[in-house]
């Protein structure tokens, strides 16, 4: 337990050094309101969200959203078909929601700090 305190501590200070941002949601708004509505197309708007992503941001920030969203929907993608409207969109919710709580670190490799996430990574 000390461990993963100290730990913890010495990330918070990394995050305080360097610069963070938010996951940039308001660049896809209109693909996640489409797929929140439509759950027939959630494939196509999580292609286009990704596609978009990767584009203005970088295969980074696209692969995060991909994480994010295995990681609270937690289905294989041929369940969500199975899914009545409700408990979808429920899912969708709690997927943009956390989307919207999503802060990025950007870390430079040179750096100290970049150095040491390096070795511990």
């Amino acid at each position: 337990m000390q461990y993963q305190q100290s730990v913890s501590g010495l990330l918070e200070d990394i995050v305080k050094d360097n610069p963070t941002f938010k996951f940039p949601i308001e660049s896809i708004n209109k693909e996640l309101m489409a797929l929140f509505i439509e759950p027939l197309e959630f494939d196509y708007f999580i292609i286009q969200s990704f596609r978009k992503l990767k584009r203005d941001f970088g295969v980074v920030i696209a692969h995060i959203f991909l994480q994010t969203l295995e990681l609270k929907l937690n289905m294989k993608p041929n369940e969500i078909a199975q899914l009545t409207l409700e408990e979808y969109q429920t899912k969708i919710e709690i997927f943009i929601s956390s989307l919207e709580n999503i802060y990025i670190t950007k870390i430079d490799k040179k750096s100290g700090d970049g150095e040491m996430m390096s070795v511990m990574g």
